[in-house]
């Protein structure tokens, strides 16, 4: 009964955070400032002891306001996050001591100290292997100080274990593990602030006192000075050597120090005041055995372990035990993140088994041994000396919280009883099987029905219904997982894109033929009956500066079937943006996605494209069913007045741009398409000689002629009879002065050009920026974007990568348990910098990156860098079809829909757009993941937190049955 009430009690106890100041640093035990003032004395430094309070606090420790998840071992050895142990007073107090350098977002440790002046580094932004040990352990020839001077010290050998008193920042242990040599580093938690949270954030040699007492109180003791040095630096050691035998305290003149009396319990230090008597030696009749050397001395049996019959047995099978234990269960069986872990405890050590068993492995263990045990210190401490660990006392509250986070385990945030607080049930979305398609802002037919005219496509745009419908998308009767990537390219289950027309429609062009359960994608296309492959290299043929994946490297495929152009020129490191309305010949773009292509839905209408301006190396249209040069105004009537009253070439321009659309098609192309870029149109004006095709063409020269873009390549491919023409658009606004006429016009200097968001399409040029083509690829990755002008901008660019490159390959990879190899359609909803992306390059996916209207413009960063993305609003629903993304990741983007909009629709429609088995990664608040978590459990998704700040889902195949939906 007694027990039971106290679960009871447990359970209804909800802790606070911590408050004050200090809070995210609290130590109870050394931070009770009530028991410190109340101290008679802190002449011996009684201050720094321990005094912890009668009744514990119960409070949960806040983190440090930007936490970020701590740099790996062994990169952290030199460098950390500086928010993560935001200390700026040991920094300024020993900036001229090299300890440790702030250095942007990162506190970097040189390797120097006070009394190790010679620098590991000299600056900060070389590769931060840090092999070397500085200063005070390291001279030339790499050959140790220490040892050079007393070489029987054998770092990793004879010497094994070591004790750093005073230990500043660590450095002299953190570069002894290079050595084989671990190092127990203390020090009292300090006024220069966070000397020992340092140490373990990258997980001790002024020690004073006069040199002549020293020498009397060492000499008492029987220590002997066994050699002596001074470094080029101008500092100074000493080294003693204890005594192995208790003889030469027998034989001193004096008995002072006293011996200690041999029934005092020495070894249980817990609480124990210093003494003022020598300790009595282990072995007292004999000579003390050291350990065997390291390695061996891990498993041989250890020189303290108990005589007693049957010790050497269980200690042996104590380390077999562990040994398995750990090979076969932990390490394989419970699904940890080992390569994510660096300060480990053992919260009951016993012979230290444990740590034993991982030694091999790239991270430290405090092994405790608790008060409240066995006492197995007289012999266990020894033990663990001599298996090269170290051991504390159990201390629960001795240690930095922020420190001692556990990076890798996930916690379900919430388990509501009922599904979003017993709202109702969710329903299917009304409409049968085509509801299985549904795109919101694309299928509002009620809106679409309303338009006074269709004309210009304007039923393709987006038209998003308000309020937007909460219901669930059903999938296709017989879904399955997607076939992975590669083999998607070429071939994709039939029943995930179960739509026939396409199949009917394209039958002789090659595009896509259904075999069996399988739609199979040959590589053909209307304009590439030989294979894309050829295609793609006869275009390069044709024009050799193309240089697919080094000059050329992202692409516009304009009205892209089902995305082979885009598919095959990845093999040339090549990325497209693929985009063509939702037609009617039903899901070219759902094929496209379905295959693993980027791809999403758009349409040249009324409206610009949601990209940027001066962005795409090479736009591509071949058969892409896009009246350029007369959209808007009817063929026959140019061809008519010509008829009657012959037209100059510019006669026929003036007509174009009068008319309320004409030649705005092509003007956005030119609008998105960098300057330099080219333009290639692989179309039947280029090549067929008839009248009316004739036509076209001239006034496709026309007008490309009145934007100053000029024909650089023009080919016919004689096995197909198919031709096309390069167009390349002028790299400066210098080109436009010669122009006879001003016509089209230049825009409005004042307009904003980029934040193309329900932008009506243009009839004016925009003047080119002077940034010039970006770096070849890969170059451009990581080199500064053109469009980059601040110098400021260009170090946040830079710190912006790194803290992404470090994030992805720390935690995202190794510490969050997706699975990456299932993974290759992948979104970022706010992608700033691209860096997130860019962390991914090597990986066999693609990211489109979103850049949220509400936020910073960033994409032409993105595209300067070689990658793709879009503008939207997620207070909308995006315009792609239901199961495109196996991952879409968000960082910090929902606190500020919040201000605008209910989080619900935004979780509804990313439900829609992921693949069932697809996952979501959200880095955001405690408050924002709360919020979130509990609708995801009500789509019967699962869901996992880590550090507090990172959600983890995943979609199941679940859908309701009924067509009920939420309102």
């Amino acid at each position: 009964m007694q027990a039971t009430c106290e679960r009871t009690c447990c359970l209804a106890f909800v802790p606070n955070l911590c408050t004050g100041s200090g809070a995210v640093d609290l130590i109870p035990c050394l931070d009770d400032m009530k028991a410190i003032k109340a101290l008679k004395s802190r002449r011996h430094m009684e201050h720094r002891e321990k005094h912890c309070r009668e009744q514990s606090l119960r409070c949960l420790v806040p983190f440090p306001e930007q936490y970020l998840i701590p740099i790996p071992w062994p990169r952290s050895r030199d460098i950390i996050w500086f928010d993560n142990v935001p200390h700026p007073k040991l920094v300024e107090y020993k900036k001229d001591q090299n300890w440790v350098v702030k250095s942007g977002d990162y506190l970097v440790f040189p390797g120097g100290g006070t009394q190790s002046k010679e620098e590991l580094l000299s600056t900060f932004g070389k590769n931060f292997v840090a092999s070397d040990i500085a200063g005070l352990l390291e001279l030339a020839n790499n050959k140790c100080w220490i040892t050079m001077t007393l070489p029987t010290i054998e770092r990793g050998k004879n010497i094994g274990v070591i004790l750093d008193v005073g230990c500043g920042v660590a450095s002299f242990g953190g570069h002894l593990m290079d050595k084989n040599v671990i190092t127990m580093s203390f020090a009292p938690k300090d006024e220069h602030e966070a000397q020992i949270q340092f140490a373990l954030d990258i997980s001790c040699i002024l020690c004073f006192t006069f040199l002549a007492a020293m020498v009397a109180v060492t000499e008492s003791i029987c220590w002997k000075v066994v050699a002596m040095a001074v470094d080029s630096t101008g500092i100074g050691l000493v080294i003693y050597q204890k005594p192995v035998s208790p003889s030469c305290n027998e034989k001193r003149q004096e008995n002072n120090p006293p011996l200690c009396d041999e029934n005092d319990k020495h070894n249980k230090s817990w609480y124990v005041p210093l003494s003022s008597c020598l300790s009595e030696l282990p072995a007292s009749k004999t000579v003390y055995s050291w350990p065997n050397p390291w390695p061996e001395r891990l498993k041989s049996k250890p020189p303290s372990l108990s005589t007693e019959l049957g010790a050497e047995k269980i200690f042996n099978e104590d380390t077999r035990h562990w040994a398995a234990l750990v090979s076969d269960v932990y390490i394989n069986g419970l699904g940890m993140n080992w390569s994510s872990i660096r300060n480990v405890m053992d919260m009951n050590a016993g012979y230290g088994g444990f740590a034993a068993a991982i030694v091999d492995l790239p991270f430290w263990v405090t092994n405790v041994d608790p008060i409240d045990k066995s006492d197995t210190l007289p012999s266990s401490f020894i033990l663990l000396i001599s298996v090269a660990f170290f051991l504390l006392n159990n201390d629960p509250f001795l240690y930095f919280s922020a420190t001692e986070l556990d990076q890798t385990q996930s916690i379900p945030v919430f388990n509501p009883p009922n599904p979003i607080q017993n709202a109702s049930a969710w329903g299917s979305c009304p409409g049968g099987a085509a509801a299985a398609d549904y795109i919101p802002c694309l299928d509002n037919w009620k809106a679409i029905k309303k338009l006074k005219s269709r004309k210009r496509m304007e039923h393709r745009e987006r038209l998003c219904p308000n309020p937007v419908l909460r219901c669930l998308v059903p999938m296709p009767e017989r879904y399955r997982v997607p076939v992975p990537w590669p083999k998607s390219r070429d071939m994709i289950w039939y029943d995930n894109v179960p739509h026939p027309k396409l199949v009917e429609y394209k039958k002789e062009q090659n595009w896509v033929r259904k075999s069996g359960d399988y739609l199979v994608f040959p590589g053909g296309g209307t304009q590439f009956k030989d294979g894309v492959t050829k295609y793609v290299e006869f275009i390069e043929e044709t024009f050799p500066p193309i240089e697919w994946g080094k000059h050329i490297r992202v692409v516009l495929d304009v009205g892209c079937g089902v995305g082979s152009f885009g598919g095959y020129l990845l093999d040339k490191n090549v990325i497209t943006m693929s985009f063509a309305p939702k037609d009617e010949h039903d899901a070219q773009i759902q094929m496209a996605l379905e295959r693993g292509i980027p791809a999403t839905l758009s349409v040249i209408a009324t409206k610009q494209l949601t990209f940027p301006s001066h962005v795409f190396d090479v736009i591509h249209c071949a058969r892409c069913r896009v009246h350029w040069h007369v959209d808007g105004i009817i063929p026959f009537l140019v061809k008519e007045f010509c008829y009657l009253s012959p037209c100059s070439a510019f006669e026929t321009i003036a007509l174009l741009w009068s008319k309320s659309s004409g030649g705005k098609p092509l003007l956005e192309l030119n609008r998105v398409l960098r300057p330099g870029g080219f333009f290639i149109w692989s179309a039947t004006p280029v090549y067929l000689k008839d009248e009316e095709h004739r036509n076209v063409w001239d006034t496709m020269v026309a007008l490309t002629e009145s934007m100053c873009w000029k024909i650089v390549a023009k080919a016919y491919f004689d096995s197909t009879h198919i031709g096309l023409v390069i167009f390349q658009k002028p790299d400066s606004s210098s080109s436009y002065k010669n122009r006879r006429e001003d016509n089209p016009p230049f825009c409005d200097g004042n307009e904003k050009q980029n934040l193309s968001w329900y932008v009506p399409l243009g009839s004016c040029i925009p003047q080119l920026p002077e940034t010039g083509w970006p770096s070849a690829w890969p170059q451009r990755l990581t080199n500064k974007p053109p469009s980059l002008s601040k110098p400021e901008d260009e170090e946040n660019f830079k710190q912006d990568t790194g803290r992404w490159r470090a994030l992805v390959s720390d935690v995202y990879m190794n510490g969050l348990g997706l699975n990456w190899s299932s993974i290759r359609n992948v979104m970022d909803m706010n992608a700033g910098y691209g860096g997130f992306a860019a962390a991914l390059i090597d990986l066999p996916l693609w990211v489109i990156n979103v850049n949220p209207i509400n936020r910073p413009d960033t994409l032409s960063i993105i595209y300067d860098r070689g990658l793709i993305g879009i503008y939207h609003d997620w207070c909308e629903p995006f315009n792609t079809y239901p199961r495109s993304y196996d991952l879409l990741h968000s960082s910090f983007l929902f606190g500020d829909l919040t201000q605008r909009c209910d989080l619900m629709d935004v979780v509804v429609e990313m439900d829609r757009i992921l693949r069932p088995g697809g996952w979501i990664l959200i880095q955001d608040t405690v408050k924002i993941i709360n919020t979130v978590t509990p609708i995801l459990h009500s789509l019967h998704w699962t869901t996992n937190v880590h550090q507090d700040q990172f959600l983890v889902g995943k979609k199941g195949f679940w859908r309701p049955e009924d067509v009920a939906r939420i309102t």
